[in-house]
């Protein structure tokens, strides 16, 4: 069986076609592109002028470290393009720890490359060097961090000021006198007896680079004998404590009034008197204990000019 719809009646409507609207129709779209394509440009941020020539330094900063008087050497590589010279270090910008000596050179100012070995002399004086270095080639110009540190000795009290935070314990009495720290004491020590002086730190030390302690000690002529001294440094906080009885962390210091540089070599001796290690790098004081443990007790003044830290002992001292 076939279903039928209803038959349509009379012929099918014409389609009509109104121009005007459609003219109304295409000038709203291309106003629309119009606006879009203005809108792009606004996003796209403004134009940038590219530089008459580039520097681009290979390695931004360069780092050094060395003991007081000593060199080291490394090479700067700077790639360049549309120069019209080879750059050169700006000398206004190099301080006298530093030279620069231009080494090979690779193509031409319009694109090539050049090499520079870069050496930093470090003064006597520990501490960071650094500083901007400026590489020029007519107006174009390049900065590269020259980074020296000097990790030589670094004062820990030289008692100008004061007896430096030092305080003591067991029997000792201290004072400062014409820029030197006076201890004086009757029988400090004996066995089972730990006598001494401390300095706490401000903060946390970092001994690892500076292992070494050096100190200026006399004993005075009318003492009743030598001064043994050890030093020790005690963890921060809840760190263990470096206090291990070693002969490279003691000093005789004679009763002779002489002046004398004694070194305790903490390097390999970073340990509690147990064994536990030490983390050198979390020192919260320095502890000189007097004739402690000893059955030779100890009787009148010692004198300290001043106590630093070093990364080694000098080989003059040997």
């Amino acid at each position: 069986m076939t279903i039928r719809g209803p038959a349509l009646q009379g012929p099918l409507p014409a389609m009509t076609h109104d121009s005007s609207y459609a003219h109304q129709v295409l000038r709203f779209l291309l106003i629309v592109v119009a606006a879009g394509l203005v809108l792009a440009g606004c996003d796209s941020g403004p134009a940038t002028d590219t530089a008459d020539g580039v520097i681009a330094p290979v390695t931004p900063q360069i780092d050094f470290r060395v003991q007081p008087d000593l060199s080291q050497s490394d090479t700067l590589t700077l790639e360049y393009q549309g120069l019209s010279e080879r750059p050169r270090p700006d000398t206004a910008s190099l301080p006298d720890v530093y030279t620069v000596e231009v080494g090979k050179e690779n193509g031409t100012p319009a694109d090539g490359s050049s090499s520079f070995l870069v050496t930093f002399t470090g003064p006597r004086q520990s501490g960071n060097y650094a500083s901007p270095i400026r590489f020029r080639a007519g107006g174009v110009t390049a900065t590269v961090r020259f980074a020296g540190t000097v990790i030589g000795p670094q004062t820990i009290a030289d008692f100008e000021s004061g007896t430096e935070g030092f305080f003591a314990f067991g029997g000792p009495g201290i004072s400062q006198e014409e820029g030197q720290l006076r201890i004086d004491g009757t029988n400090l020590g004996g066995v089972g007896v730990f006598p001494g002086i401390s300095k706490p730190f401000s903060a946390p030390t970092n001994f690892e680079d500076t292992p070494v302690v050096e100190m200026r000690i006399r004993a005075t002529a009318s003492s009743d004998g030598p001064a043994v001294i050890r030093t020790a440094l005690n963890g921060a906080g809840d760190n263990a404590d470096a206090n291990v009885t070693v002969p490279e962390l003691v000093a005789e210091v004679p009763a002779d009034g002489e002046y004398a540089t004694y070194y305790f070599d903490f390097r390999g001796n970073f340990q509690q008197f147990d064994g536990v290690p030490v983390d050198p790098t979390q020192m919260g004081e320095i502890v000189l204990l007097l004739n402690d443990n000893n059955p030779n007790t100890f009787t009148g003044t010692i004198y300290i000019d001043e106590i630093r830290r070093r990364p080694v002992i000098p080989e003059s001292s040997n």
